[in-house]
């Protein structure tokens, strides 16, 4: 039997189920002592997850129960989450086994995943603070010399207190075999994750990110464009719309990855400042100018030529420092 089939029917046959306050598993019934088990609440390819009461503390817990594909490597799964303490991330209480079915008791939080939350019309406020919390949660892990393997946001637990949101299952995909490939994968979900929260925003329009960048400088330069986002979309001042454009400016060309149309098209809606200022001081970085009133107050063709120049710059310079994979990176394959 091909492996891939084998394993569908292994992880069909071993998917935990909720039966009364009890787990079923292949057939069998049985109870986790100490725990009363209430309600599915999250699952995937390697587990489920159930919301419990600890009957001995009368608090509520999140478990997660593996099923036959995630069996085997449940326990060193568990011991990298909880190796990770931090606030941003789910906290682990203890691992067992019940009939030599891993099990793992977590902090329960109370609201929903990313993927479920991002489906309603949450504020651009709102988005950007769950971003940053997330992005904090990472950089923590990232700093440990370590890495996620799947920030996408079903494992981004945001909290019905916006504050209180958590990342989960933190390190989970480790255990691949080829390293570069999880590396990868952890500057492209991350990316995904930044597009998707900020698809209201036309993100990816607006930004054109180098796929060569690894997955610390994803993180890092997508913080240019939640700066960016809080400028724009913020509170409109009007005594400060000439700060704004300095601002903006200086974002967006010492950056020069973003679509200069779409900049002006979301600055001219929300009118965080005037098309004319911002272009005046584009150009005039662009052009190396010291006087701002020499400068064309309009985005030319100039203008963009100028700018795609930068970029092009910024490329190469990202190629010495990066090795091959920048150095064959070009404009027509950056989003």
């Amino acid at each position: 039997m091909p492996k891939r089939v084998a394993d569908s029917e292994n992880m069909k046959l071993s998917q935990p189920e909720l039966v009364g306050a009890s787990i079923r598993i292949d057939g069998r019934t049985m109870q986790i002592p100490g725990y009363q088990l209430l309600r599915v609440v999250g699952h995937g390819a390697n587990a489920v997850v159930f919301e419990a009461l600890d009957e001995a503390l009368s608090r509520k817990v999140a478990i997660k129960v593996w099923n036959g594909q995630g069996i085997t490597r449940a326990q060193s799964e568990a011991s990298k989450i909880a190796g990770l303490n931090h606030p941003l991330i789910v906290s682990t209480y203890t691992f067992g086994r019940i009939e030599n079915h891993p099990f793992c008791v977590m902090e329960m939080i109370v609201g929903v995943s990313g993927k479920e939350w991002i489906k309603h019309n949450q504020s651009t406020e709102a988005r950007l603070t769950v971003w940053s919390l997330y992005a904090d949660a990472l950089r923590y892990i990232h700093d440990l010399g370590g890495i996620h393997g799947d920030p996408h946001l079903g494992n981004l637990l945001v909290a019905t207190n916006i504050s209180g949101t958590k990342i989960a299952d933190a390190g989970t995909s480790e255990f691949w075999a080829d390293h570069s490939k999880i590396e990868a994968r952890e500057a492209k979900l991350i990316l995904q994750t930044a597009s998707r929260l900020f698809a209201q925003e036309s993100f990816d329009q607006l930004w054109r990110h180098p796929f060569c960048l690894g997955y610390r400088d994803t993180l890092t330069i997508l913080q240019v464009v939640v700066k960016y986002l809080g400028i724009v979309y913020g509170l409109v001042d009007w005594d400060r719309r000439s700060d704004n454009a300095d601002l903006l400016s200086d974002l967006v060309t010492q950056n020069p990855f973003f679509n200069l149309e779409v900049v002006f098209r979301q600055i001219k809606k929300t009118g965080i400042t005037t098309e004319d200022r911002l272009a005046r001081r584009i150009n005039a970085r662009l052009r190396r100018m010291h006087n701002i009133l020499d400068a064309g107050d309009k985005v030319n063709k100039q203008t963009l030529e100028l700018y795609e120049a930068a970029a092009a710059q910024a490329l190469s310079l990202m190629a010495q420092g990066r090795g091959s994979m920048c150095s064959q990176i070009n404009q027509s394959s950056m989003q």
